[in-house]
């Protein structure tokens, strides 16, 4: 059944509420083409170790591990880094900031930030926490990183306040009881489930609500305050319960949502309505997505809940129908258990 489409003048339907459901954020880093983009201009097969960023694996509960030279990573790989959380209170969601700080969401409504994030192995505590009344994080599920300004948006579950911006957090001041910068939402009366959010090259944040499963697009989204109209609004028939979703910087955006499948739909800045994708990829191998990252050359990263892996394709954006990964990083040396989130850093 096509899903009905609401109108800009009726805002406070689309963002009604119903039960919350746990999901997962996403980030794509506008100004930085390390930062979960695609960039069609790049070699597009396996790559060297030459600007080839780092890839950061979140787990369900424990810890995060990470892997050099992700662009050319298969097998069974060992981390360069392998964190684990002293308390493992449930974490959400993870980014890497432009100076290393490692930036990690958690069900009890803080944020524990590592310096040195490629560094980072054992048990080891966080440098800062970020808690309080005044953050306004209300089951903060949902990240998004504007590498190049420093800036964090946050979304969560039943979020009266919408999404939450934060500036300057690699610094040492973005500790404790922090209020954000600005909040802005689509409705004033009407609280958002964001379960997943993406910066696009321009700056325009798409984000998903799971209370109507609809996308939200905002465009500058770094400058706005209040109540705001989304610049596009859309949805699809082709996923169920959206997990993940990134947008690269050709315009293209990837939806996961649990099943075996990677929607894709060109030309993401001008999408509105009801909306179908341009094409689906279905990697071989009984697999379960719940998360995609693109790396600056074109490779899409994709975590993989049933075989504890992260399966690769070279040009994803132009893949399509039943294809077999190109890489695998799965293994009992590459530490990797219930993949949550994928986080590329330069």
């Amino acid at each position: 059944m096509t899903k009905s489409y609401p109108s800009r003048m009726r805002i406070c339907a689309l963002f009604s509420t119903l039960p919350p459901l746990l999901a997962l954020a996403c980030q794509t880093m506008p100004g930085d083409p390390a930062g979960g983009n695609a960039n069609a201009a790049g070699n597009p097969g396996a790559g060297s170790s030459v600007n080839s960023p780092t890839l950061f694996v979140l787990d369900g509960q424990f810890g995060v591990t990470s892997y050099a030279n992700a662009l050319a990573a298969n097998g069974n790989v060992a981390p360069v880094t392998n964190l684990t959380f002293v308390n493992d209170s449930v974490p959400r969601s993870l980014v890497v900031t432009r100076t290393g700080q490692l930036i990690v969401s958690r069900i009890d409504d803080s944020l524990f930030i590592f310096d040195n994030a490629g560094t980072l192995s054992g048990t080891v505590p966080p440098d800062r926490v970020v808690k309080g009344d005044d953050t306004l994080f209300n089951f903060p599920q949902s990240l998004a990183l504007d590498v190049a300004n420093d800036r964090l948006f946050v979304a969560g579950n039943h979020a009266t306040d919408g999404i939450l911006v934060f500036d300057n957090v690699s610094s040492d001041s973005f500790d404790g009881n922090v209020a954000p910068s600005r909040t802005f939402s689509p409705d004033s009366i009407a609280p958002m489930n964001v379960t997943a959010m993406s910066l696009d090259s321009r700056g325009a944040l798409f984000a998903h609500d799971n209370n109507t499963d609809f996308i939200a697009v905002f465009a500058d989204a770094g400058a706005l305050s209040g109540v705001t109209v989304p610049t596009q609004i859309f949805t699809s028939d082709a996923w169920a319960s959206l997990a993940h979703l990134t947008v690269d910087v050709n315009d293209v955006l990837y939806v996961v949502d649990r099943s075996d499948s990677v929607f894709i739909f060109r030309n993401a800045s001008t999408l509105n309505g009801d909306v179908t994708p341009d094409s689906t990829l279905i990697p071989k191998g009984d697999v379960q997505l719940n998360n995609v990252v693109v790396a600056p050359n074109g490779r899409g990263f994709l975590s993989d809940n049933i075989h504890d892996a992260v399966i690769s394709f070279a040009n994803i954006a132009s893949r399509s129908g039943s294809v077999a990964p190109d890489a695998t990083i799965v293994g009992s040396r590459t530490e990797i258990h219930n993949p949550f989130q994928l986080f590329l850093a330069p």
